[in-house]
């Protein structure tokens, strides 16, 4: 379903920052995408050495990236920012070589505030889930 050229259109982050490799489901208000935990990836290294640990700040990221693309096909313009984190729990830690799969949708718009849920997964088991807000900036 995704291209790289879809995604590089739909978000402006940019390696070593973008935190979505493909998308492989996507209705109006949802959006569903993978990222793989590349072992090699530099932040691994000192995030815990000998125990490495994808950051959960990094999976939040990645949840809002997801949000994002769902959220820059609406027409607002201007690029989706993150403006508050509701909520956040981290029940499994995401290690080198998981597959995080990223469920965005969307709960409501109000105002140009978009709240949204997301989840993360490996292997099935949820490894967060997340509220939080976007807008868009110009």
């Amino acid at each position: 379903m995704d291209t790289d050229d879809e995604i590089l259109a739909r978000l402006p982050q940019r390696q070593p920052f973008l935190w979505v490799d493909r998308i492989t489901a996507e209705t109006d208000d949802s959006l569903e995408a993978e990222k793989y935990i590349d072992p090699s990836l530099p932040l691994l290294a000192g995030h815990f050495p000998g125990r490495p640990v994808l950051p959960g700040v990094i999976i939040i990221e990645a949840l809002v990236q997801a949000a994002a693309m769902m959220l820059a096909g609406r027409g607002e313009g201007g690029l989706p920012v993150l403006a508050r984190i509701r909520s956040a729990r981290f029940r499994r830690e995401v290690v080198p070589g998981d597959l995080l799969v990223l469920k965005a949708r969307l709960l409501s718009a109000d105002s140009g505030f978009f709240t949204c849920g997301g989840r993360a997964l490996v292997d099935g088991e949820t490894a967060c889930t997340a509220e939080f807000v976007c807008c868009f900036r110009e």
